[in-house]
């Protein structure tokens, strides 16, 4: 390459720049997997096969939360099983490629089959998961989502038949879930906010993450910005420009 040209050479410069940040990213996102096991979310997570889940932390790495912590979620795919309990443990790996865009690695479902990098979540689907984390997602009675004693999984069941239906996995719906699809689109959010899919992945017999054995995808709540991500592309920002002030 040393005999071609300075625009030639500048080229070359920036792909090979371009192709090693990508694979440092591909790198940090293998290293930066926890582990985790769900139960259900106590008596009240449900009873139709989906969420609420109660997510137990084995290892905080790469994840917005640490070893010991909790949280509640759903599933995004009807058609991806998982098994619940602590002997099922799982790689996990958060997708947050931006505000905007986070992919369940499948997602697969009777309506849509999507390629790599995967089915990118919808941004009601995280107005719904968001309200509900907060404890602002309201029933059509106007009582708070699981306020109302003994009908904590009706309200788990329509939550996750909402998400379903959002994310075309799943048709079969009920009419709080409706009601809930219809205000997550009337709230017409154009960002993921701090809303993102958490990709979940087999172990190996070492008991390391497995990224071709996919499992089910999740909803998680991270802090905002990623610094990980702003940092890898501030520093392909700064590489770009030095090798074009070098022109």
């Amino acid at each position: 390459f040393t005999q071609q040209s300075g625009g030639v050479k500048m080229k070359h410069k920036l792909v090979m720049v371009v192709l090693c940040m990508a694979t440092l990213l591909s790198v940090a996102a293998v290293a930066d997997a926890g582990i985790i096991w769900m139960n259900r979310a106590g008596a009240s997570g449900g009873d139709k096969g989906g969420g609420e889940f109660t997510v137990h932390v084995v290892d905080g790495t790469g994840l917005p939360v640490s070893a010991g912590d909790t949280f509640f979620t759903f599933c995004l795919e009807y058609y991806e099983s998982i098994k619940l309990g602590v002997t099922n443990q799982y790689g996990a790996v958060v997708s947050d490629v931006s505000n905007t865009l986070s992919y369940a690695h499948l997602g697969s479902g009777p309506l849509q089959v999507y390629a790599a990098p995967g089915d990118p979540l919808d941004f009601k689907s995280a107005y719904l998961y968001s309200m509900a984390m907060a404890g602002t997602l309201l029933r059509s009675d106007g009582f708070a989502y699981k306020t109302v004693a003994g009908e904590e999984d009706a309200d788990a069941n329509s939550l996750q038949a909402a998400i379903w239906h959002i994310e075309e996995e799943l048709l079969t719906t009920d009419a709080q879930a409706l009601a809930w699809i219809t205000e997550a689109g009337n709230a017409n959010w154009t960002t993921l906010r701090n809303v993102r899919v958490l990709n979940l992945y087999g172990l190996d017999s070492n008991g390391d993450i497995d990224l071709t054995d996919l499992k089910q995808s999740q909803l998680i709540l991270v802090p905002l910005p990623s610094a990980a991500v702003v940092g890898m592309v501030m520093l392909l920002g700064l590489a770009v420009l030095k090798l074009r002030r070098r022109r």
